[in-house]
């Protein structure tokens, strides 16, 4: 069963938490300087994650709709693994659904990936759904750096952003 930490359905205002998958996958949520909220993801993501892992995305996103604000959800996928086909597809649906209700509208996106199987994955992705909208980068440096430039035009700023999150933390 998923286990969600400190960030869940009933406290999506707490700044970080641990999503447990079904096969050791996990992905860590971290909202500590939000509107920049980071996720990073270890193995290949199953189903219960994925599900888990948007709700959570919802609530961010309800959160910066809430606050009128532009959001930025880095996800760090250097330790993740290649979902299976089923996942990748649930993938794809699910971001249609964020597109299909608005929420790109003030949600930017922004991958890391260092693994080649990985950045393949999300090349079928986009196959499958279109274009995610989602640049790709190869350090969590580069994605800060560009989630402060996506968010200084909207007279958002982050102090120690860069900082606070350059380092990938190790799994729970």
């Amino acid at each position: 069963m998923s286990q969600l930490g400190p960030i869940s359905t009933s406290k999506p205002d707490e700044p970080r938490g641990v999503i447990r998958g079904e096969a050791g996958d996990l992905i860590r949520l971290d909202a500590s300087f939000f509107p920049v909220v980071v996720t990073t993801w270890y193995g290949a993501t199953t189903e219960r994650a994925i599900r888990e892992y948007y709700r959570w995305v919802r609530q961010m996103g309800a959160r910066a709709k809430a606050e009128r604000t532009q959001m930025v959800n880095i996800t760090d996928a250097g330790l993740g693994g290649v979902p299976t086909a089923p996942v990748r597809r649930l993938i794809s649906d699910l971001t249609k659904e964020l597109d299909q209700d608005g929420f790109r509208a003030f949600m930017h996106s922004i991958t890391v990936i260092d693994n080649v199987l990985v950045r393949g994955a999300l090349t079928a992705i986009a196959w499958v759904h279109g274009d995610l909208n989602t640049p790709t980068v190869a350090t969590r440096i580069e994605a800060l750096e560009r989630a402060a430039a996506i968010l200084k035009p909207f007279g958002v700023e982050v102090p120690g952003l860069v900082r606070g999150l350059s380092e990938r933390p190790k799994k729970p």
